[in-house]
């Protein structure tokens, strides 16, 4: 899920510009949390292994370069596995 721009410390300290900027129009964190509160306590759970935004699964892969591989994806299960085996 991603929480859309919110205004919190990182976001000000760690990208300065854009937070001047843009600080009228960036999120409270109760409207950050929302979405991924929503999926934790949602019964049934909405559908699995989709990018959310306010509540609506989005497009994950908008850029070709950015779509994920199945090698990549089982690469990843499998480093993930040998981690915490």
């Amino acid at each position: 899920m991603h929480p859309g721009w919110v205004d919190t410390p990182g976001v000000e300290v760690g990208i300065p510009t854009f937070y001047r900027r843009m600080r009228k129009h960036l999120r409270s964190v109760d409207e950050g949390a929302d979405t991924i509160v929503w999926l934790c306590t949602s019964h049934p759970a909405p559908e699995p292994g989709r990018f959310y935004l306010d509540r609506i699964p989005r497009k994950s892969e908008v850029l070709p370069q950015t779509r994920h591989k199945d090698t990549d994806r089982e690469a990843l299960w499998r480093l993930c596995e040998a981690l915490t085996a």
